[in-house]
């Protein structure tokens, strides 16, 4: 699976950050997976949202984790809404695979690209469908 995304980079060549534009280069979506942690730039990242977008990395292909679940993992049971803001501010969009962030109850919540995109997404990584 491909997608459209343009992935800016820092004159050290570090990611600065990448968004889905429908003009963008088509790159892989496990290209963007093997993406590590050390790989971003952390600065302008507020530790809590570090912990979040870390903890999302671990989320495997095909799951996915409810704003409070994700909450509970990085130490802030209460803190569904939190979660959410820092979700939405994620700058490494597929890489921190903030799609797979869902409501309690099941529904999908949000998604920076469009809700249609965050459906087929999630099918493709759980094998139901192609984007």
């Amino acid at each position: 699976m491909k997608l459209p995304v343009i992935i800016h980079k820092a004159p050290n060549g570090k990611i600065q950050s990448i968004e889905y534009s429908p003009g963008g280069s088509e790159v892989a979506l496990t290209e963007l997976h093997a993406i590590s942690p050390d790989q971003l730039p952390w600065e302008g990242v507020t530790d809590f949202q570090r912990r979040v977008y870390r903890e999302l990395m671990t989320v495997p292909a095909g799951t996915t984790v409810s704003y409070q679940e994700l909450a509970a993992r990085v130490g802030n049971p209460n803190g569904a809404r939190a979660i959410g803001h820092a979700v939405a501010r994620n700058p490494f969009l597929f890489v921190v695979p903030c799609h797979r962030v869902i409501k309690s109850d099941g529904g999908l919540g949000g998604f920076a690209c469009g809700l249609e995109v965050k459906k087929r997404l999630l099918a493709f990584e759980a094998g139901r469908g192609a984007f």
